[in-house]
């Protein structure tokens, strides 16, 4: 979190705050559905996957530079991370208890 916020400023606090987020309402809604189905091995995998895309977007809007002209790329990129990271999170966590 400490990263995120130092790197993307408030992006990355927001960024913070959608992966939490997504990850809770993954977890509480959507995520056992998921490890039924696909067993937990393989929602592992997928969770796993998910996240690491996380990890990539998070990359990539740091790679862009912090000025107006570029605000919009980053923003979407660490906001469509975050979110699907947070989802990730979720069949993580829940494909862990199974």
């Amino acid at each position: 979190l400490g990263l995120a916020s130092a790197r993307l400023g408030s992006t990355g606090a927001w960024q913070s705050g959608i992966l939490y987020i997504f990850y809770t309402s993954s977890a509480l809604l959507g995520a056992t559905y998921i490890v039924k189905q696909t067993g937990s091995r393989n929602a592992l995998f997928l969770g796993m996957l998910m996240y690491c895309f996380y990890v990539a977007c998070f990359w990539v809007a740091t790679l862009f530079p912090n000025d107006k002209e570029h605000e919009a790329q980053r923003v979407s990129a660490a906001y469509i991370g975050a979110a699907i990271g947070g989802i990730g999170a979720g069949f993580l966590w829940t494909a862990q208890g199974a």
